[in-house]
This record gives structure tokens, C-alpha cells and sequence, in this order.
């Protein structure tokens, strides 16, 4: 069996060799073969040529790499251009993993576990478009079904994908450059009747903004708030993002988040204008477990 993942890389010399040798370390089923696309959009050529230097370093039988250079267009863009390039090979369903961690050991056995209980279903017309991997340390706090896995909404820092619905949602909004653009994916394939679910076996070390102490987060703080006045603005209204607004008066960069999200709907139509309750839980994408 293959399994492709889709890794979009930024500046990412320093986290790349754990992720590889985790990939590659792992237990695997028998026959299992492990293919990486990578999209590297590190402006520095230096830094392009690390990435070279360190797959070379980082082989294995069970392992291959396809590298491609380009533009920093973004996390969804830059995912979608991975997508045009992997259905050239196969049209497989495929995983997407943030390039800042690493799997467990026992990720690959756990995971096939799941994805032979949801292929069965499969057979009787149920229809799932992804299938989180479980963070660690810091699980994300919103609430999954324990009975069924079930989840409202996932994140695609690490998601297995089904490529039928990747297709059927155009992928990623391109509008979006970063942050939002896994909330907005989960419900435009749940609008198509694509059930969400979490599977809390099967798990990926995540060391994210909010453990990493060193980052310099204004990025991050300038466009979470401007994703989120976008996905209000696109699938319940201007007034919404208006409501929104208000909520930044005192920000150190409201204008900022504001240019942003300008940029950001300046393309923006009505067509999943109240299709779907964006907030369902008392203004969030999902109840917290706590």
C-alpha cells in the first residue's frame, strides 16, 4: 500500500529531519510504501539547498521524495498546487502534515486500523472527507463524539484527505493565506454531506505556535483575527463582521488585521452565504471539552 502526504515547507530546515525520521523509523504493515511531495516556498535559495542536503541524508527503501520549488503563496494555495501536481500520479486519498513535527511510532498500525473501518463503511454509502490525527502535547480543546469519532470541524496541520471530496470542494479557498482555511474546508465538504472525524489514536507531535516560545507570533496575531472576519463575511454576512469588529478596538493591530481582511474578500461572492451555521456553539466553530 502507498500512502502520499502532502508537507508545504517554509523556512523548515530546522524541523524537516525529526519529521523524516519519523516517517521513516515508524512500524509500517508489510508492503507499506511512504511518498512525500514537499513545496518549498522559502524565499532563500540557502535554505532551499539545506532541504536538498537533508533529503538526501534522510533515505530509506520504504521512502521517496518529490521536491518541488515555488513561491510562498500560502498554506491552501500552496497545498492545492501540491494536489495538481500529485493527480499527475495517483488519485489516491492522501495526507497533509505540518512540517514543525513528527509521528508517533505506532502512527502507521493505528491508522490503518481506523481506514479499514471506514472503507467498510464506505461500502454502505457513508461518506467521511477527513479524518484528523491526533496532536500532541496540546490537543486541541473542541469536542469529538467518543462513540463515533465525530467532529465538527478538523485541523490540516495533520488530516488524512479523501480525494474525492478535495476535488468536489476546489481544495483550499485560495483567498485565504494562512489560518482558517482547514475551518473553511470542513464545512464547505460538510455542506456536500461529508461527515468530519478524529482519530485519537493515531498520533503527530505538534510543537505550535502557542508551545513554541522563541516564535515571534505578530504574524499569527494579525492573521487568526482577519481569517476569522473573513469566514464570518463569507458564510454569515457582513454584519457579522462588523459584530466582529468591535472586538478589536483596542487590538495593537487592528489596522492591520483590517487590511488584511480587505485583501482577503476583496473576491469574495455570496455563494455560501448562510449555507451553514458557522458558529453553532454559543460563537465557536465547536464545543470545547473544556
Amino acid at each position: 500500500m502507498y500512502h502520499y502526504f502532502q508537507i508545504v515547507l517554509y523556512n523548515s530546515s530546522k524541523t524537516l529531519p525529526k519529521l523524516l525520521n519519523s516517517l521513516i523509523s515508524a512500524q509500517k504493515p508489510e508492503g507499506t510504501k511512504v511518498v512525500l511531495h514537499l513545496r518549498d516556498q522559502s524565499e532563500n535559495e540557502e535554505e532551499h539547498k539545506k532541504i536538498k542536503k537533508i533529503l538526501g541524508e534522510n533515505r530509506s527503501e520504504d521512502l521517496e521524495y518529490v521536491l518541488t520549488k515555488g513561491e510562498n503563496i500560502g498554506f491552501g494555495r500552496g497545498h492545492n498546487t501540491l494536489f495538481n501536481d500529485l493527480t499527475k500520479v495517483t488519485h489516491s486519498d492522501f495526507f497533509i502534515l505540518n512540517p514543525d513535527g513528527l509521528i508517533f511510532d505506532d502512527f502507521f498500525i493505528e491508522f490503518q486500523k481506523h481506514l479499514d473501518y471506514f472503507e467498510r463503511s464506505a461500502e454502505n454509502g457513508f461518506k467521511w472527507g477527513m479524518l484528523e490525527i491526533h496532536q500532541f502535547p496540546a490537543e486541541h480543546p473542541k469536542e469529538y463524539d467518543p462513540a463515533n469519532l465525530r467532529t465538527n470541524w478538523v485541523s490540516c496541520a495533520a488530516v488524512f484527505i479523501d480525494r474525492d471530496m478535495f476535488v468536489a470542494t476546489n481544495g483550499f479557498d485560495d483567498n485565504i493565506f494562512m489560518y482558517g482555511e482547514d475551518v473553511d474546508l470542513s464545512m464547505r465538504s460538510k455542506i456536500l454531506g461529508y461527515e468530519l472525524y478524529h482519530l485519537p489514536t493515531v498520533r503527530f507531535v505538534h510543537i505550535s505556535y502557542g508551545l513554541d516560545h522563541d516564535k515571534d507570533n505578530s504574524f499569527i496575531n494579525k492573521y487568526i483575527p482577519a481569517s476569522e472576519m473573513y469566514l464570518r463575511h463569507k458564510y454569515m454576512g457582513e454584519d457579522n463582521v462588523m459584530e466582529f469588529e468591535t472586538k478589536l478596538l483596542n487590538h495593537p493591530f487592528r489596522n492591520e488585521i483590517i487590511a488584511i481582511y480587505n485583501k482577503l474578500s476583496k473576491n469574495l461572492t455570496d455563494e455560501y452565504l448562510g449555507k451553514i451555521d458557522l458558529l453553532p456553539y454559543k460563537g465557536t466553530y465547536a464545543r470545547h471539552r473544556w
